[in-house]
Parts: structure tokens; C-alpha cells; sequence
């Protein structure tokens, strides 16, 4: 497994993984809907977002996208095929790593307030705790000691 920086280039690749997940699933459509576009990922990646992504075998398996200016974790995918591996786990560490060095005391994070998806209990292994529900949206939150 090869961990790296998301460049421009990775775009199209992050946006194939993030379509192939089998929970929370979205279409490009409906990304689109929610402000999520090759555009808008690529504003963020120039301005204050910086991203990661997993490599294994030449093929991209998972990514995550962080924000500098609010200590958010915007985006977290992962091949349903590489679930497991701890690629999430170590694509949350690098993220959670560099939001700290940007000088965040508290990372936060919103995800679906589902129970039985695995995000919940993937944050919450990864020492994340539930904040609110509010308007069908779970905040999730992370202080740093």
C-alpha cells in the first residue's frame, strides 16, 4: 500500500471511488446536487484543502479530503473490496495529523445518522464522538489534547 498526495490529476480517480461506495451511496447527479463536482473539488484542493490516496497494486482504492480553514474532514471513501485494511484508518490518521500540524484543537466531521452504517462505528473506533443530529445530518467531533 502506497499513500500519497492528491494532485489534480486524481480527480476522476477520486470521484470513481467515491461513486463504487456500497453505503451512504451517491450518483454524480446528486453529488452534484450537494455542491460536489470535479470543479468544486478542484477549488478546494487549490485553495484549503489538502487530500490523500491510497494506492495498491497501480490502482486507487480510497482517498480523504481535508479542510485547513474549518478542521473538517470533508470526504473519506474506500472501495467496498479494500473495507477492512485499515486504509481508512490510516487515510483518518494522515488527515487528523495534518489538521493538527494547521494548529486545529478540535476536528469535526458530518456523516449519516444511521447506526448500522460502518462509518459510525469506524469513527467512533477511531476515537470520534456523536455531537448532534441536525436537519438528517450526524456531527461527529474529535478534541485534540
Amino acid at each position: 500500500m502506497k499513500f500519497r498526495e492528491i494532485g489534480l490529476i486524481d480527480i476522476s480517480a477520486i470521484f470513481s471511488i467515491r461513486l463504487a461506495t456500497d453505503e451512504n451511496k451517491f450518483t454524480y447527479e446528486e453529488l452534484v446536487q450537494h455542491g460536489i463536482s470535479h470543479e468544486s473539488v478542484r477549488n478546494k484542493l487549490l485553495t484549503t484543502c489538502k487530500g490523500w490516496l491510497c494506492e495498491t497494486n497501480n490502482m486507487e482504492v480510497g482517498f480523504i479530503i481535508a479542510d485547513k480553514s474549518s478542521g473538517e474532514i470533508w470526504l473519506l471513501a474506500v472501495l467496498p473490496q479494500y473495507i477492512n485494511k485499515k486504509i481508512g484508518s490510516q487515510l483518518l490518521n494522515i488527515a487528523e495529523n495534518w489538521l493538527i500540524s494547521e494548529g486545529h484543537k478540535r476536528l469535526w466531521l458530518i456523516t449519516d445518522p444511521d447506526k448500522n452504517l460502518r462509518a459510525y462505528s469506524f469513527y467512533l473506533k477511531n476515537g470520534w464522538l456523536e455531537r448532534k443530529i441536525e436537519n438528517g445530518i450526524l456531527y461527529m467531533e474529535k478534541a485534540i489534547d
